[in-house]
């Protein structure tokens, strides 16, 4: 990534950014589509300018920059990292430990299912792939994007429904168990796979489940004291409240990435302890801690949706392997819907099924490391990619006609 860029060119690419998905979400929503769908389409239009325009134009070099800037990486990530905390303010942790046993069900299959998917297309179709190469393809999409997944609820308005606490849940056990499985392919596949062992795994193990555990349960505790007092700052001070709040989210997801866990995770279960937090202005009127961070959400998130639909290579879009990946990726989800058939629970399976289905950032990163460890290469990089980004695509477009007829 190149991060020498002029303020002047910085200031206009992020203009860039918000206009054309917004002039693209005034469009989409006339058919009631989730707004996270324009972003993205503005990434993959970015694409195609990138591809089709002359190499020394303005727009070239302009969406150059943005598919290379690291500020621009970095300021989408934080975004993201403030949509999973609002998302866990909007979060009834009740409602998922009472779908907890469906939830791990699902979370168990859809991380299953890809393995399996994998090794049978490389038996179908000879690819001839080793086993190192079917591990990490399995891995990759063994991973959901609960970003992606929870913003379709969100704008939905859906968000607290149980088939949306339901996917919740598994998406959450899906990072904890795929950054597991991660950390042990990296040390088993790489040169210094001697390192490896059964303990280091274990530790590993123990240190998730730890860090989920305590940061929700001690967060919820100190929040409970502190709810009076909080209350009462945010009432003669919202946005100062608003610092204090940040910091907490920041620590919490710096410490889940210490712990090994993605920082989106903490930020998550930031949110979850923050939820029962309501603030009464000098006005009278009750408000939530979303209703002030929400502002800041929607200026960062559109950059990191933008990236991801600006990292497709169009060239490989309608190649057969992209397809394919693309097909396994999302069957090997849209089954883990279905395990749970003989729990008597009213809940809609394709909906589970599907909202399983988006890869979005997590699957990305799962790539990249990869691709730095030398295994996904080439064509099936590319491939992997495509995939990752199309089931991103796909998923919301499906879940809004699932959902019309639901």
């Amino acid at each position: 990534m190149s991060d020498h860029i002029s303020l002047e060119n910085l200031l206009i690419q992020i203009a860039l950014i918000w206009g054309i998905s917004k002039v693209l979400n005034i469009f989409l929503s006339k058919f009631k589509l989730p707004s996270v769908l324009a972003e993205l389409f503005c990434g993959v239009l970015f694409g195609l300018i990138l591809l089709l325009s002359p190499a020394n134009s303005w727009f070239h070099g302009q969406i150059q920059s943005i598919k290379q800037s690291e500020i621009l990486f970095i300021l989408g990530e934080i975004g993201i990292i403030l949509l999973l905390f609002e998302i866990g303010l909007e979060t009834e942790f009740n409602k998922i430990i009472s779908v907890g046993k469906e939830a791990t069900l699902v979370a168990l299959g859809g991380v299953t299912a890809p393995f399996i998917f994998i090794y049978l297309t490389n038996y179908i179709f000879h690819f001839n792939w080793d086993y190192k190469l079917c591990l990490f393809l399995g891995l990759v999409f063994a991973a959901t994007s609960i970003g992606v997944t929870a913003r379709v609820f969100q704008d939905l308005k859906i968000l607290n429904t149980l088939n949306a606490q339901i996917v919740l849940g598994a998406a959450v056990l899906d990072d904890i168990i795929g950054l597991i499985l991660l950390s042990v392919l990296s040390g088993l596949l790489s040169s210094t796979g001697s390192t490896f062992s059964l303990v280091g795994t274990l530790l590993i193990i123990l240190k998730a489940s730890l860090f989920l555990g305590l940061s929700i349960w001690l967060g919820g505790k100190i929040s409970g004291k502190f709810i009076p007092w909080i209350g009462n700052l945010g009432r003669y001070d919202p946005w100062g409240l608003m610092i204090w709040v940040l910091i907490f989210a920041f620590v919490l997801s710096y410490l889940a990435a210490l712990a090994g866990l993605a920082p989106i995770i903490g930020a998550f279960a930031a949110g979850i302890t923050l939820d029962r937090i309501k603030i009464e202005d000098s006005f009278g009127e009750t408000k939530k801690i979303d209703d002030f961070i929400a502002p800041i959400i929607k200026i960062l998130t559109p950059i990191f949706f933008v990236k991801i639909g600006l990292s497709i290579d169009l060239k490989e879009l309608l190649s057969f392997l992209p397809l394919l990946l693309t097909l396994v990726a999302c069957v090997s989800k849209i089954i883990s819907g279905y395990l749970f058939l003989p729990f008597k629970t009213s809940f809609n399976r394709l909906i589970v099924g599907v909202g399983m289905m988006p890869r979005g950032e997590v699957g990305l990163v799962i790539a990249a490391i990869g691709s730095q460890l030398g295994i996904l290469t080439g064509n099936i990089y590319s491939a992997a990619l495509i995939a990752v980004i199309l089931t991103t695509l796909i998923a919301p477009i499906w879940l809004q006609i699932i959902l019309k007829k639901d």
